[in-house]
């Protein structure tokens, strides 16, 4: 997984890229950002 990004985020919060990543990349994004989610509403309760 590459820790740097050519993304850029536009005037409208929209983040483009034109680095193609894996299924499988993909899907480890996910699960990051549900952890990251879960251990962020875990505090806030």
């Amino acid at each position: 997984m590459t820790l740097v990004s050519d993304g850029k985020i536009n005037a409208d919060g929209i983040i483009s890229s034109s680095v193609m990543i894996t299924e499988k990349e993909g899907y480890e994004a996910m699960l990051y950002m549900l952890k990251a989610f879960w251990m962020l509403l875990g505090r806030m309760i």
